[in-house]
């Protein structure tokens, strides 16, 4: 009986510490599930799909395993298809080890050979007036020497006869040099460089970036240099060379891996964007 009675007697719970009990449970289980949020491994997007995205009109992942002298393309996962795919010609060699950090990434490389490029035939639609984007990871396997005023061409698409049409990506002694022309003799309406000495064996994240008003150099995400310029003239003939300038000249010996073109200005953001992606 006595036991009966204590329990009935027993003191009730109170609402309130009822709430408090439940308030304290749930910040436990908020600290548990930050804890296993912050412990669980953060993933990285598809740098394929980060382009994609943009839409460029043209996307060479050079990733291709072929060797000549099988039929050797360089896929063209951009808006213009197979009409924008590159051929390697000469003793360009594919796969070599890509840009993209930590990844099973290939890319092709070159050893300033003459005629040894990954060329897109001439297209108009490659050739946008304004605006455009460039965008290219590029590793050189040679530094030029300070003072010798040494230019090998990484990348170009344009006319390089006078009168010069187009747009070129250098690698010179201090950085890299972007030029454009606007069919004035040999003479560039834009002559930007930017960087520092490029090192051999490191990757270099290059964008080219021309809204119709200034032109913009962008090394490793940050912008490095920028012009205006409002006569630019695109393309006339000629193709899109990769390793080398565009009319068989100024051989480039290094790596190129994920270049693409736009038919718009990436932002800022966006290139800062792709590069950290691929540095991830």
């Amino acid at each position: 009986e006595n036991g009966v009675h204590r329990l009935l007697t027993r003191p009730a719970v109170s609402e309130a510490n009822l709430v408090t009990t439940m308030k304290r449970k749930i910040l436990k289980l908020t600290g548990m599930l930050a804890l296993i949020a912050s412990a669980a491994p953060t993933l990285t997007a598809d740098y394929a799909s980060t382009v994609s995205n943009l839409k460029p009109v043209a996307f060479w992942r050079l990733n291709e395993t072929t060797q000549p002298p099988a039929a050797d393309v360089a896929v063209n996962a951009g808006s213009l298809g197979n009409a924008a795919v590159g051929y390697y010609l000469g003793t360009a060699q594919h796969p070599v080890p890509g840009a993209l950090n930590g990844r099973t990434d290939s890319a092709v490389g070159f050893d300033a050979t003459a005629n040894s490029v990954t060329m897109v035939p001439y297209m108009p639609e490659m050739n946008p007036k304004a605006p455009f984007t460039v965008e290219a990871w590029l590793s050189p396997n040679i530094e030029h020497a300070v003072g010798s005023g040494t230019l090998t061409c990484a990348i170009s698409s344009g006319q390089f006869a006078a009168p010069r049409t187009g747009w070129l990506i250098y690698q010179s002694e201090s950085g890299w040099n972007l030029r454009m022309y606007n069919s004035n003799g040999t003479a560039t309406s834009v002559n930007i460089s930017g960087g520092t000495a490029p090192v051999s064996g490191m990757w270099y994240h290059i964008v080219a970036v021309y809204d119709g008003a200034t032109a913009k150099l962008f090394v490793n995400g940050a912008k490095a240099a920028e012009a205006a310029q409002t006569s630019y003239v695109p393309g006339q003939s000629g193709g899109f060379a990769i390793g080398g300038r565009a009319d068989g000249s100024f051989w480039w010996n290094g790596s190129a891996d994920e270049v693409a073109l736009y038919s718009k200005a990436l932002t800022a953001e966006e290139v800062s964007a792709h590069y950290a992606n691929g540095t991830a």
